[in-house]
């Protein structure tokens, strides 16, 4: 019987979870820099051609 309850108690803890809340003005700050850190130009030594 005791093993029952200590399977209940590990089931039960396994779904609890953790909500993390962001202020939103860092995560708009973070999501901007990664938008101009992956649209930044390249540069290649690449001729273009006009």
């Amino acid at each position: 019987m005791k093993k029952i309850w200590i399977l209940l108690l590990l089931a039960l803890a396994g779904c609890a979870s953790d909500n993390v809340y962001f202020p939103a003005p860092s995560a708009r700050q973070a999501a901007d820099q990664i938008i101009q850190d992956v649209w930044q130009p390249v540069h290649t030594n690449v001729r273009e051609e006009r």
